[in-house]
């Protein structure tokens, strides 16, 4: 699971860029308000990560889910104010206090109600995915060192996971009646809110059953191809079975 900071303004604005069809999108999106919106179903391969690797593994995009977090991340300060990076840095910051990082750089800070959105949807995800390890919750910083340097020194990695070691720890559910409750998205984002997850509770049949239907929707793919895809896949089908 790798999280990311968009580097960007308002949740809708968010969610407009990464409707543009450049290659570029996450799983989900969470606003500084605490708001959630789904963009790719978990059964899809959502491309976020770019050049990466974790553990010797290399492009994370083919397995791993990408949560985008509202946030500009690198701030420049000029003499009383704090400036965002569009137009080289020339528009200024109206957020919270800044988060001043030990080299006297200052970097968005993440409000409370984000961070409590972040650890509950992360935890629905460990729900339905168990094998994901808590030490394979991590930042773009980390799978694409040197290149990427979100979600930044800001980000509080101690207290979400600290959390989240209590809430595995305790064998707890996911508290439903705090679960990513997010309300109303405008309606022009065209977005399914994290309630409708209609994948989460797929088993494995059904979710073979939904990457062949996917396979085969596609307007002009190759049908040998799709064949052989498909072969492919009733092997691993079979394999999931007898296992």
């Amino acid at each position: 699971m790798v999280y990311h900071y968009t580097a960007g303004g308002p949740l809708e604005s968010c969610v407009k860029w990464f409707q543009k069809k450049d290659g570029v999108s996450a799983h989900f999106v969470v606003g500084r308000d605490g708001q959630v919106v789904q963009m790719v179903k978990l059964c899809d391969r959502a491309w976020h990560a770019g050049r990466s690797a974790w553990r010797g593994v290399e492009e994370i995009n083919h397995f791993s889910v990408g949560i985008e977090i509202c946030n500009w991340g690198i701030l420049k300060k000029k003499s009383d104010n704090y400036y965002c990076w569009p137009k080289d840095y020339s528009v200024i910051f109206n957020g919270d206090k800044p988060y001043k990082d030990k080299t006297g750089g200052y970097w968005e800070s993440y409000p409370d109600k984000q961070i409590k959105s972040v650890t509950e949807i992360t935890k629905s995800i460990l729900k339905h995915f168990p094998t994901i390890a808590l030490d394979d919750i991590v930042g773009h910083e980390h799978i694409a060192p040197g290149r990427k340097p979100d979600p930044g020194p800001a980000f509080p990695w101690d207290a979400v996971k600290s959390e989240l070691k209590k809430w595995l720890d305790g064998g707890a559910s996911v508290d439903d009646t705090q679960e990513l409750k997010p309300s109303e998205i405008k309606e022009d984002t065209k977005q399914t809110v994290i309630e409708d997850r209609e994948d989460f509770n797929l088993d494995d049949e059904e979710f073979i059953n939904q990457i062949k239907k996917k396979s085969s929707d596609r307007k002009g793919s190759n049908p040998w191809l799709k064949d052989i895809f498909s072969s492919i896949l009733n092997f691993l089908f079979k394999h999931i079975k007898k296992n």
